[in-house]
């Protein structure tokens, strides 16, 4: 009786860890797509919040600034700051009327492409040509309006 019930707690002991095993061999493949995927779709979230910053804080240099080259030099600078002058393509439009007037609507929009690829995401200086992989924009647009005191 009593080398039936160590046999028999033999087998059940081989079974259990043959049980994990099997799990981790067959979720391993399922979950690493999603590990990769949910860590690349992070790092990208955060660099559009992260340009959704800049923008707003060049805005609100731009509108705060007295005269046109001061505010676009303000602009340079939080841009050269943040290290992405050169990376990334700047728009600004004043749409209600003539810039530094009273009351007048700004956009700057802030635009970057890059690769989806994980390898190549977290790269500045991009080469277009180096694979198939896929494009993805990052656009940061941002709207402010002059103070409607505003005296330049």
């Amino acid at each position: 009786m009593k080398t039936i019930k160590k046999a028999l707690s033999h087998v059940l002991r081989d079974q259990e860890g043959s049980a994990i095993t099997e799990f981790l061999i067959l979720t391993l493949p399922l979950f690493l797509p999603l590990i990769i995927f949910l860590t690349d779709f992070s790092a990208l979230a955060s660099r559009e919040i992260n340009y959704q910053t800049i923008a707003r804080q060049a805005i609100r240099a731009f509108v705060s600034s007295p005269n046109a080259s001061t505010g676009v030099a303000d602009m340079e600078f939080i841009l050269k700051e943040t290290g992405i002058i050169n990376s990334v393509d700047l728009g600004i439009t004043c749409l209600d009327g003539p810039c530094f007037t009273p009351n007048t609507l700004v956009r700057l929009t802030l635009s970057k492409k890059i690769s989806m690829r994980s390898d190549s995401m977290y790269s500045t200086n991009l080469d277009p040509s180096a694979g198939s992989g896929s494009k993805r924009a990052i656009v940061a647009t941002v709207y402010e309006r002059f103070d409607r005191w505003f005296s330049p």
